[in-house]
């Protein structure tokens, strides 16, 4: 007679393991976003970004349609949040980011053209005004001594500045693959350009602001996925998003 329990005491450890897996996975995910102690800052900054400049923007957009407003006057609403997020970032900072101008002025073009125009698709086209001059730095730094990817990085995990600095002096693998990383989002941001243009100027425009932000969501989740194999290739991985498991994994050895 077969063994059930043995059979299922096997799959049991199988699922175990592959949840532990998954779980150490996530765990290096998160460190690389958040940091050690889930990030607040960066955190609070990630899901402002995300009410204000995806979810405020769609959902005032389908309400305002929905209540009989024209295209036209909807999605210049949208935009308000955006706009606003962008000014109060800068009294905030008691200085103007360059994304936070770039965002303003996007809007601000959007408006000016429909205004013109008055043609609703000038404001559907303004994110790709936005991803258009960011593929371009993306790309021109790689010219530069780092590449805005290991920049942008080093500046938001500021606990995790130093192991880069130490990488990047000593390690030509942790260089090239920072490059290829912003190369790879460059071309990412050129083609999400194209895409963005290509629905705003061919769709039919209630269907373009969903479609919009879910290209927005999509871009950069996919992203993850080059960023990710690209750190672990270089050997790099462990070192800067769970230095403490290397240092363990290194005194194990010596002994």
């Amino acid at each position: 007679m077969p063994d059930v329990r043995g059979r299922g005491h096997g799959a049991a450890m199988t699922a175990t393991r592959a949840i532990v897996r998954a779980r150490s996975a996530w765990h290096g995910t998160r460190l690389a976003v958040l940091g050690p102690a889930g990030g607040p800052p960066v955190r609070r900054r990630a899901l402002r970004a995300l009410l204000l400049d995806l979810a405020a923007p769609l959902a005032a957009y389908y309400a305002l349609r929905a209540a009989g407003a024209p295209d036209v006057v909807a999605l210049a609403l949208g935009a308000v949040p955006p706009a606003v997020s962008a000014v109060l970032t800068a009294v905030r900072e008691r200085r103007a980011e360059p994304v936070a101008l770039l965002v303003l002025a996007a809007v601000v073009l959007g408006l000016v053209a429909t205004a013109i125009t008055g043609d609703p698709r000038e404001l559907l086209v303004r994110h790709a005004w936005l991803s258009l001059p960011f593929g371009l730095w993306l790309l021109v730094s790689l010219r530069a001594a780092q590449p805005f990817c290991f920049a942008a990085t080093r500046m938001l995990l500021p606990h995790r500045a130093a192991v880069m600095d130490e990488l990047w002096a000593r390690d030509a693998a942790f260089r090239r693959a920072w490059r290829l990383i912003t190369a790879v989002w460059g071309a990412a941001m050129l083609t999400d350009t194209a895409l963005r243009v290509l629905m705003a100027s061919t769709l039919p425009v209630p269907v373009v602001p969903a479609l919009d932000t879910a290209l927005t969501v999509t871009t950069v989740l996919a992203l993850q996925v080059p960023t990710h194999l690209l750190l672990r290739r270089s050997g790099c991985w462990d070192l800067l998003f769970r230095p403490h498991a290397h240092r363990g994994a290194d005194h194990g050895s010596r002994h």
